[in-house]
């Protein structure tokens, strides 16, 4: 496109980090929005995420004969930029619409333009964009997105709940989310190009791959900056492909998900497919925590693989004869390392969740002294997350420790761990717990000058009740912790540096073999 006077186009900001940037332009320039003063930067770029966007939208003023160009801002206060005509100029459409169903169909290919178009969509409650036919971009709402409520003065949910409403005219009447169990069926039974782009898009695709081309693998990956929604994403889809894949499932289920706190609608479910559904609590148990950009990170890699049987089709005489038969679920990377910080800096982030879930649920340790154990993940007056330092307000937004230690028994239960299992499982958490505390002091033996180590006298209590939770005597605890074996045969005592070193490859290696 060449570049003259009036162009639009988009320019790299120039503008401080607390500089205001408010829209000035008119709506065939530039789009309005309802809040113009904080839709683009405050509802685009929050301060707590971005310091500030990446492109801002300008208008040529004028271009000279030595190729200079010069632009001027479309943000107050305005701010005038020159540029080569030799420089790659990012042009901006005029149009002041909703944005488009997939991203190569934007006016202007480039990456401003889309990050525009995908702003847009987000603004409207519309979070989900096709790129091509088998990617979407999802910008996590990080909110329920509800059926039906108007955004400004239009629906941008109109056409999938028109086609709801066709299939169902009781849908209506009742509350209904993009994530309800009526849009499954609805992205299962009618056409991809009926329907508004949707993490359920991707999914169909996948399953109709199976099921009516007979493609034999099929792989479908999440990827993404950490709060940007992989975990939400992952689950929508299996829980996609099992309503799909099953017939009962399909017909039965009605109760809507809350992917969040790993709420499932089980009715007509195989074992199967339910274990599926529940190892979702217990991965986000010992492999979550909740950041201050996120209340339920995943710091740990997910492979999930839905085993389909030969031949599965999906035709009109047998709607769902595609059902799973086996599953798998790999994890890989789990961050250990955060087991090494008890407790977490000031204003920082959670450890694992199973700690804070096991605080409020488990017997065992309500049973001690709570002083022991909220000091080992709180510190003494820390101001968490923006919470206040009382114990029972160490609270994370959205995050309910005592239900998720109910769901996650529920769900070891599915998995046929009995009582006594889970609780071995729970006591070897809760003795890592206590043994993070645990510290040593060194000397050295005034004969032979080896330096050696020992408990610390002030830790002793959290090495016995580490001892106490793992089954083994608080010597036997320290004499390993404390002495390394040679030869097979003798101990022989270590320093206090190696010391810690076997500290934390034991808290390490024990909390692994768990997940």
């Amino acid at each position: 496109m060449p570049i003259v006077a009036g162009s639009l186009v988009w320019i790299e900001n120039p503008y401080g980090s607390t500089k205001p940037m408010n829209i000035s332009a008119t709506e065939n320039d530039f789009l309005v929005d309802d809040d113009p003063k904080s839709k683009y930067r405050e509802g685009w770029c929050p301060a707590t995420y971005s310091e500030r966007p990446v492109y801002v939208p300008g208008v040529v003023k004028d271009v000279d004969q030595d190729g200079t160009v010069t632009i001027m801002t479309a943000l107050e206060p305005s701010v005038t930029v020159t540029r080569s005509s030799k420089d790659k100029i990012l042009a901006r459409s005029n149009s002041a619409g909703d944005g488009v169903n997939d991203c190569l169909n934007v006016e202007n290919d480039n990456i401003a333009e889309i990050m525009w178009m995908l702003m847009k969509r987000y603004i409207r409650d519309q979070p989900y964009t096709m790129c091509g036919p088998n990617v979407i971009v999802s910008v996590n709402p990080s909110k329920p997105i509800v059926l039906g409520k108007l955004v400004g003065s239009s629906d941008p949910w109109a056409s999938l709940r028109g086609e709801l409403l066709r299939m169902d005219r009781s849908i209506g009447n009742r509350h209904c989310d993009v994530f309800d169990y009526a849009v499954q069926r609805a992205y299962t039974k009618i056409s991809q190009n009926n329907l508004p782009p949707h993490l359920y898009s991707v999914a169909k695709i996948a399953m109709d791959n199976i099921t009516k081309k007979r493609i034999k693998s099929q792989i479908i990956i999440c990827s993404g900056i950490p709060g940007s929604g992989k975990t939400t994403a992952a689950k929508a889809i299996i829980d996609y492909a099992i309503t799909a894949s099953s017939h009962r499932a399909f017909t039965s289920r009605s109760r809507a998900p809350d992917y969040t706190q790993n709420v499932f609608d089980m009715t007509g479910l195989t074992k199967i497919e339910r274990q599926v559904l529940h190892a979702q609590s217990i991965l986000e148990a010992f492999g979550h925590c909740a950041t201050e950009r996120n209340s339920n990170s995943s710091r740990l890699g997910k492979m999930t693989k839905l085993y389909f049987p030969p031949g599965a089709s999906s035709d009109d005489e047998t709607p769902m004869a595609a059902r799973i038969v086996c599953a798998q679920i790999e994890t890989a990377l789990l961050d250990r390392g955060r087991l090494l910080k008890f407790p977490m800096l000031p204003g920082e982030e959670r450890n694992f969740n199973i700690f804070y879930q096991l605080l409020v649920g488990y017997d065992q340790l309500k049973s001690l002294p709570l002083v022991e154990c909220t000091d080992l993940l709180f510190g003494v007056d820390v101001n968490f997350v923006g919470l206040d330092s009382k114990v029972e307000d160490h609270k994370v937004y959205g995050v309910n420790d005592r239900e998720a230690f109910e769901r996650l028994k529920e769900a070891l239960t599915e998995f046929e761990f009995t009582e006594d299992e889970q609780i071995e499982i729970f006591n070897v958490v809760s003795g890592i717990l206590a043994f993070s505390k645990v510290s040593f002091m060194g000397y050295k033996d005034e004969k032979t000058g080896v330096s050696l180590s020992v408990v610390h006298d002030s830790t002793r209590a959290y090495l016995k009740l580490a001892a106490s939770f793992w089954g083994v005597t608080e010597d036997a605890l320290e004499e390993t912790m404390c002495s390394r074996l040679k030869n097979d045969k003798t101990f022989v005592p270590i320093d206090t540096e190696t010391a810690y070193r076997k500290k934390a490859m034991l808290l390490k290696s024990m909390y692994g073999s768990l997940v």
